[in-house]
């Protein structure tokens, strides 16, 4: 639409023109400060990019006092008992029930505080423990009974009558019964620890050996992003750079001028990298949709000043001119972008700092490459 109606509207509207009348300094006077710029500034970002760090706790993006480091002891205790548990439906309930007890019990286990299971109410010895309150029962009504104390007859006679019949799931409550899974094997681990954390998700899922692929839980998808991201994060991040190139060779042809803009969009990435690090702004699931724009943008501006210079005009009529109009579209992006800031979520807030940050950095990288590169190169472009 801005391509087909906005040449209408400039036949339409007068505009008036007007003669530049400063000029920047000569090639050779801006090119040594520029570069020295250039290097100080590499250099200190360079060295903070180290710092950038990824943020694995998902708690830490909700609003304020949400992340689970902002909770007190007792609320943790309460988001721990509402974490959903571990569900696992084995062939052998008992076996597997018998197996978490007993790592429980040597203290092997980090994630998990306890194991749920129809055992926990029946028990798989439950014959045999039968058999053993039989002979109490019948050890309790020994007809001598009637020559010990009253407070021990009493106790005796009550033992006597206890119901001594096998308990079998049917006779569960059902609301228990289906808690417990009487009717699918079900065995439930319940966990501890910040689960909203991905690292700690993943090993969670490390401690579940074996059965880890056969356990259903939420927290369990949350240990398969981790591996997602770290796996295909870096192979993203390439095929968004690749493609971005393609598209300057196939603009700019000139090798030299597609040098230039990819120096220019590398260096401007590097400088964003080392400028999130230094403001201490961390990337996450929700900011990291923020980056491939950032190179899409990044690209834009430097081809528009390589476009202007190759055109015939001076630097200092290109940073007049088409510098302040990339200028002005980068701080409306950077503007629209920079209103998430204010959300309540700070993974919105994020968003904003990650385009406000990254985007500064990328357009002055930018400008000050092409400006310090295109006096080089400018005798052998046409």
């Amino acid at each position: 639409m801005m391509l087909l109606i906005l040449p209408l509207l400039l036949t339409r509207i007068p505009m008036s023109s007007r003669v530049l009348q400063r000029r920047l300094a000569p090639r050779r006077r801006i090119l040594p400060w520029t570069v020295a710029a250039l290097i100080l500034v590499t250099v200190g970002l360079v060295a903070s990019i180290p710092k950038l760090q990824f943020e694995y706790d998902i708690s830490k993006i909700r609003s304020e006092g949400l992340a689970w480091d902002e909770l007190t002891p007792e609320q943790r205790t309460y988001r721990q008992n509402a974490f959903p548990p571990v569900v696992i439906r084995p062939d052998d309930r008992s076996a597997l029930h018998n197996h978490f007890n007993e790592k429980l019990a040597l203290d092997q286990l980090q994630y998990v505080r306890g194991v749920v299971s129809l055992d926990s109410l029946l028990p798989a010895d439950q014959d045999q423990r039968l058999e053993a309150m039989a002979r109490l029962i019948k050890t309790a009504n020994h007809p001598r009974r009637e020559y010990l104390r009253p407070a021990m007859r009493d106790t005796l006679e009550r033992i006597g009558e206890l119901d001594n019949e096998k308990v079998l799931p049917h006779h569960l409550p059902a609301g228990l019964a289906h808690f417990v899974g009487a009717n699918d094997n079900r065995v439930m681990l319940l966990l501890q620890g910040n689960m909203l954390d991905l690292r700690v998700a993943e090993a969670m899922s490390q401690e579940l050996g074996e059965y880890r692929e056969e356990a259903a839980n939420e927290f369990l998808v949350e240990a398969a992003l981790n591996k997602v991201i770290s796996r295909d994060l870096p192979r993203v991040a390439m095929l968004a750079l690749l493609i971005v190139l393609s598209i300057i060779v196939f603009d700019l042809r000139t090798s030299r001028l597609v040098l230039i803009a990819a120096g220019s969009l590398l260096l401007g990435v590097v400088w964003a990298a080392g400028a999130l690090a230094a403001f201490g702004v961390r990337v996450n699931i929700i900011n990291i949709v923020a980056l491939p724009m950032l190179l899409g943008i990044g690209i834009d501006i430097v081809v528009h000043l390589l476009h202007r210079l190759r055109a015939g005009n001076s630097i200092g009529e290109t940073l007049q001119t088409t510098g302040i109009a990339v200028l002005f579209s980068t701080l409306t992006t950077i503007a629209a972008f920079l209103s998430l800031t204010v959300a309540q979520n700070r993974g919105l807030q994020s968003i904003g700092l990650v385009v406000l940050i990254g985007l500064a950095a990328i357009f002055t990288a930018a400008v000050m490459v092409v400006s310090s590169a295109w006096p080089m190169v400018s005798r052998s472009t046409d």
